[in-house]
């Protein structure tokens, strides 16, 4: 399964429907900038969170080394 950036949702066109059967082109185009603004702070928080994980990591390997030599 391909990974959905917001920049995809924000990309996103539909086809015109003839006769004005369908969705109202705005209001599509509306949401897609709701999803696309959402994608955007859960990917900037998943990469905080990333960064967070990362450091605790080296900090858990730190203090494990010096726990191993007795300090």
């Amino acid at each position: 399964m391909a990974l959905l950036t917001a920049d995809d949702v924000a990309a996103k066109k539909f086809n015109p429907t003839k006769f004005r059967e369908g969705y109202d082109q705005r209001e599509v185009d509306d949401f897609l900038d709701e999803i696309a603004l959402a994608l955007r702070a859960l990917g900037d928080e998943n990469q905080r969170l990333r960064a967070r994980l990362v450091d605790a990591e080296a900090r858990i390997a730190q203090l494990t080394a010096m726990t191993n030599r007795g300090g």
